[in-house]
């Protein structure tokens, strides 16, 4: 299994799109490539470099493959979708005006207002995505219909390992997603 994933690029940043498992950091993207394979690719090194909890490479690694997250502020939780409490939360990083805890964090809806409406750590947010290109994303596990994010950013992870829908996105070469262009299996 590990030397399949050594063979899957971390990113790809094609000449009209962009894609991603999680989380589009270009500086996180920067530092990363020199230590890269060619193809973006981790080797076996690189690989246990990016095992070890608190190196900068765990970070980095950890990031494009989890999204950027934000520790909640104390006596902030909420239950996930496993019924799971977490201190923890995705955040918008797509969004440049997700700042504050309840703009930012990617909560279940009846567990935003009551997060606080101050800013989130610098550490949490990349100014959101400014990229002249299209970026395509999973890991997130959205629900309801899916939406185009923004005009240039679009999740298609809608908890298809959960009996959601396998989502995808018909590109069509449009600079400007389209809620539309978005195609659901049947659930379960």
């Amino acid at each position: 299994m590990i030397d399949w994933f050594l063979t899957l690029p971390l990113w790809l940043d094609l000449p009209e799109l962009r894609v991603v498992h999680a989380c589009w950091h270009p500086d996180f993207m920067a530092e990363l490539e020199p230590h890269l394979k060619p193809g973006r690719l981790l080797d076996e090194a690189m690989m246990i470099k990016a095992s070890h909890r608190g190196s900068n490479e765990y970070r980095q690694v950890e990031t494009l493959l989890k999204g950027i997250e934000v520790k909640l502020p104390p006596g902030c939780a909420f239950e996930d979708k496993s019924g799971i409490t977490r201190h923890v939360a995705r955040t918008r990083w797509w969004d440049p005006q997700a700042v504050t805890y309840r703009d930012a964090a990617l909560v279940p809806p009846e567990d935003k207002m009551q997060l606080p409406d101050v800013g989130i750590p610098a550490t949490a947010r990349i100014g959101g995505y400014a990229g002249d290109k299209p970026v395509f994303f999973g890991h997130y596990w959205m629900t309801g219909c899916p939406e185009a994010l923004s005009s240039n950013v679009a999740c298609v992870d809608y908890s298809a390992g959960r009996e959601g829908p396998l989502v995808a996105y018909r590109w069509g070469g449009e600079d400007a997603l389209s809620s539309a262009n978005f195609v659901l299996s049947e659930e379960g």
